[in-house]
C-alpha cells in the first residue's frame, strides 16, 4: 500500500512538470468542442434552449466541477442564471488530459473571469475521485460535492414582515398588524420560508448598495401582485383590482448614485401559485451577464418543456409544422434521416431555411401553449432569404400552396400555382448521404422566362460545381450572381418543364 500510494504520488509530480495547452488552445478547443450549444462568447445558442457560460454561476468556485462535467457529462434538471434547463450534455470523452485542462483553464478566464492554477495532476486526481462513476453528473449530485458559491446579496439589514388576509390588490400595509417579523440574512426577497399558499401578504424592507451612478431598469416578476419602490420613488408595480393567478412581468427605470439606498418591496397572493423574483440591470453596462444584479433568489424558475427531438432515427422523414424562428408563421419543417433538414414556408411556397445535423424541438409547442418561435437543433444553419422567391421581370409572383403529398419514406412534395399567371409548381424533395435535392416541375400555359431565388444576404463564390454560402452549404443549379443575391432565370416553354437544385455540405 505504502509502494502504490508511492507510486502515484510520483505519478502526480510527473504530470504537474507536463507542458500544458495554452490558453488559445482552450479558445480553440471550446470553440470545436462547445460553442455550438453554448455559443462563442458564451451567451448561449439558441434564444435561450442550451444554457449560457459567460457570468453562470456554474464556472465560478472549484475549477472541479467543470472538470467533472467534461469527464462525465451532466443530465436532467438544473437552472442557471435564473432560469430553468432539462437538457443532456455527453462526457468530451474526445478531448485529451491536456485538452480538458486547456478547456477549464479557458472557462475560468473567459467567462468567470478569474485564472485558474487546474493542472494536468488536478485532473488526473479528479479522473480518480470519479473512476467508478459510469452515467452521467444530475445537478443535485455534482453540487453536493462542489457547491455553486453564494453570491453575496446587494440588499443589507433585510427584514420582512408577513401578513394574514385575503385581497384582490395591493392592501395599505401600513394599516395592518404583521404576524411575524422575519430578519433575511440572505439579503434577498425570497419565498422560501413561506409555508402558507394563499391568502398573505409579505413587506421587505431593506438597504440596497448600488456599486456606481447610472440608469438601472428593474425587472419584477409576481404571481399574483406587487410594487417596488427604491427611495421614495415607486418603480415597478404589478396591479390588479382582480385576481391574476397567473405571473405578470413589469419592467421600470430609475436613476441611481453609488451607495445606499432604501428599498421596500409589497406583496400579495391571493391563490393558485405564488412566486416573485427581481433584478436590476445597469443600463450602461454592454455585457448584460455582468450588469445584471439579482434582488430574488430567484427559485422558481418556470417548468421547461420536456425534450422532444424529432431527429429522424428510424430512416423516415419527420414533418414539424409549427412557428420555426427565421421563417414565417405558415412553415413546414422537414428532417430527413440523413441529416438535411429544411424550413419551408407555406406562406411564401419556397425553403427559408436548410441545415445540417439534428432537426428540432417539438416540446415547446407540443406540451401546453408554448409561445413563440423554436430554433432549429443545429448551429450550422444558412438563411436562404425569406419572402416569395420566384418572380418574373422583378416582380414577384402571387403564389397559393394548393397542398402536399408525401411518400412512403415520409418525403414531402409541395404543389403550388401562380394566382397572377397561369403556372403550377410542384416541388419534391429527396434526400441522400451526400447531398438533398429538390426536383421542380412547372407546367406552364406559354412559352416565358422567370427568375428563382435561391439565396439572400450571403455573398456567394461561384465554382465549377454551383455556388458555396457561408463556406457551408454548395448550390448545384444553372447559376447568376446580382450582389449578394443568387438566382436562376428559367427558359419555360409551353407545357411541362424541369428543374433540378442540389443543396450538399462541405465537410
Amino acid at each position: 500500500m505504502i509502494l502504490k500510494r508511492s507510486i502515484f504520488t510520483l505519478q502526480l509530480l510527473l504530470i504537474s512538470y507536463l507542458p500544458v495547452m495554452a490558453a488559445e488552445d482552450g479558445k480553440l478547443l471550446y470553440g470545436q468542442m462547445c460553442a455550438a450549444c453554448h455559443g462563442m462568447k458564451g451567451e448561449g445558442i439558441g434564444n435561450g434552449v442550451f444554457p449560457p457560460l459567460n457570468g453562470s454561476e456554474w464556472v465560478q468556485g472549484d475549477p472541479n466541477r467543470i472538470a467533472q462535467i467534461l469527464l462525465h457529462g451532466l443530465k436532467g434538471p438544473m437552472t442557471v442564471k435564473g432560469n430553468a434547463y432539462n437538457l443532456a450534455m455527453p462526457a468530451q470523452g474526445s478531448l485529451s488530459d491536456e485538452g480538458k485542462v486547456a478547456v477549464v483553464r479557458y472557462l475560468k478566464k473567459e467567462f468567470a473571469g478569474k485564472e485558474t492554477k487546474f493542472s494536468l495532476a488536478d485532473l488526473q486526481k479528479a479522473k480518480i475521485a470519479s473512476e467508478a462513476r459510469t452515467l452521467q453528473w444530475t445537478a443535485k449530485e455534482l453540487l453536493e460535492l462542489y457547491p455553486l458559491p453564494k453570491v453575496k446579496s446587494p440588499i443589507n439589514n433585510l427584514i420582512m414582515e408577513v401578513y394574514h388576509g385575503k385581497w384582490n390588490e395591493i392592501p395599505d400595509f401600513s394599516k395592518l398588524t404583521a404576524v411575524a417579523v422575519e430578519e433575511e440574512h440572505d439579503g434577498l426577497i425570497s419565498l422560501k420560508n413561506i409555508n402558507k399558499r394563499d391568502s398573505f401578504g409579505l413587506v421587505w424592507l431593506g438597504d440596497l448598495e448600488i456599486p456606481s451612478d447610472g440608469t438601472y431598469e428593474l425587472e419584477l416578476m409576481a404571481d399574483d401582485g406587487a410594487v417596488v419602490s427604491i427611495g421614495d420613488k415607486e418603480v415597478c408595480a404589478i396591479k390588479s383590482k382582480g385576481r391574476i393567478h397567473h405571473k405578470h412581468v413589469k419592467k421600470g427605470k430609475i436613476t441611481l448614485e453609488q451607495g445606499t439606498h432604501k428599498i421596500k418591496v409589497q406583496y400579495y397572493q391571493a391563490q393558485k401559485g405564488k412566486g416573485i423574483s427581481m433584478k436590476l440591470t445597469d443600463l450602461k453596462v454592454k455585457d448584460k451577464t455582468k450588469a445584471t444584479i439579482w434582488l430574488s433568489d430567484h427559485a422558481e424558475p418556470k417548468k421547461p418543456a420536456p425534450v422532444i427531438d424529432l431527429t429522424p432515427t428510424d430512416g423516415k422523414t419527420r414533418m414539424y409544422r409549427n412557428f420555426i424562428n427565421g421563417s414565417t408563421h405558415r412553415t413546414m419543417g422537414v428532417g430527413f434521416p440523413q441529416g438535411h433538414n429544411i424550413a419551408f414556408s407555406t406562406q411564401d411556397c419556397q425553403p427559408d431555411l436548410i441545415w445540417k445535423g439534428r432537426f428540432i424541438n417539438a416540446g415547446k409547442h407540443w406540451t401546453g401553449r408554448g409561445q413563440g418561435a423554436q430554433n432549429p437543433l443545429s448551429n450550422n444553419l444558412i438563411k436562404l432569404g425569406q419572402g416569395v422567391a420566384w418572380s418574373k421581370h422583378g416582380k414577384e409572383l402571387n403564389l397559393k400552396l394548393v397542398g402536399y403529398t408525401m411518400d412512403r419514406m415520409g418525403n414531402p412534395t409541395f404543389n403550388y400555382k401562380a394566382t397572377d399567371m397561369d403556372i403550377t409548381f410542384s416541388e419534391q424533395y429527396l434526400s441522400s448521404e451526400k447531398d438533398l435535392t429538390r426536383l421542380i416541375t412547372i407546367i406552364s400555359a406559354k412559352d416565358q422566362v422567370i427568375q428563382l431565388r435561391l439565396a439572400k444576404g450571403h455573398p456567394p463564390i461561384l465554382s465549377k460545381q454551383g455556388a458555396t454560402i457561408n463556406n457551408l452549404l454548395n448550390i448545384d443549379a444553372p447559376l447568376s450572381i446580382k450582389g449578394d443575391l443568387l438566382y436562376s432565370s428559367i427558359n419555360l416553354k409551353k407545357g411541362t418543364n424541369t428543374f433540378k437544385v442540389t443543396y450538399s455540405w462541405k465537410k
